[in-house]
């Protein structure tokens, strides 16, 4: 979190305006007086059951790095079908004490291929290729440096970021990586985005929230180029049996939304038929 405080004084330097940028409150909405009640919630383990990650946090690299309890859970979730891959090659942009480098490491298969990015140079000394562990040093903004990592090592099949955390990063990195450095099928995952609602990462008025947020009607271009029913059903002279729609609407299965987490599921869709049973 460190880059995304450095990297906002150095913005705000050059652009002022960054540092009026409003606060962010929560949206009016349709949400009935029960469901807005206020109540009170307590930090329960009981409701995070231990996994292999989580317990390997613990042994081996909880001093080496922060990370929330509810997060091993969906690590697990979306990550341990790739847990035996031989050919694994994972991404995860940020290595700071290079913590989860190890953990990813003792989790994935021996022979996986873990590649760690960050824009400190100190961060190479986490590198050690005899197990299959890189570290590529650059700027998560830059396109030419993350089509560099890609074509060196990728595509990848897990994409991890917890790098600097401002929406530009988060953002480029995403619109560069999930089209080209991503495998299909393959998970793209942005963790900590608490940090969209604190002033010190805020570079631009769109969080990648709101970025998220406006993806999930890309998800749904399909019904939105074509507003009838007969399009889908099976049979009909007016089904559509192929149409065309965004790259991420073709490519991406589903966007999960987390507590501080987004998990982007990249696999090839087909159009969507209605068939009656």
């Amino acid at each position: 979190m460190g880059i995304g405080r450095s990297i906002k004084r150095k913005l705000i330097r050059f652009y002022p305006d960054l540092a009026r940028l409003p606060k962010r409150r929560l949206a009016n909405s349709d949400l009935s007086p029960e469901l807005t009640r206020e109540t009170e919630i307590v930090h329960d383990m009981s409701r995070f059951p231990a996994n292999d990650l989580y317990r390997q946090f613990l042994i081996d690299t909880a001093k080496d790095m922060p990370k929330p309890h509810h997060y091993f859970e969906i690590y697990e979730q979306w990550f341990s079908r790739f847990r035996n891959r031989v050919d694994l090659k994972l991404l995860e942009i940020g290595v700071a004490r290079g913590g989860s480098l190890k953990m990813w490491r003792q989790y994935f298969h021996d022979k996986a291929t873990i590649v760690g990015l960050d824009i400190d140079p100190g961060c190479k000394a986490y590198e050690n290729a005899d197990e299959n562990i890189f570290i590529e040093i650059g700027d998560q903004t830059d396109t030419s440096f993350l089509e560099h990592v890609a074509e060196k090592f990728g595509p990848f099949d897990i994409i991890l970021d917890d790098g600097g955390h401002t929406t530009a990063q988060q953002t480029i990195s995403f619109n560069h990586l999930y089209a080209n450095g991503l495998n299909d099928p393959g998970v793209y995952l942005v963790e900590d985005l608490q940090t969209n609602y604190w002033p010190e990462f805020q570079d631009a008025d769109q969080s990648f929230i709101d970025f998220a947020k406006s993806l999930v009607d890309r998800l749904h271009e399909f019904y939105i180029k074509n507003r009838s029913i007969h399009s889908f059903q099976k049979g009909r002279p007016e089904q559509r049996r192929s149409m065309k729609v965004s790259r991420f609407c073709a490519d991406t299965r589903s966007i999960s939304f987390y507590d501080s987490i987004i998990v982007f599921e990249k696999r090839r869709k087909s159009v969507p038929v209605l068939e009656r049973g």
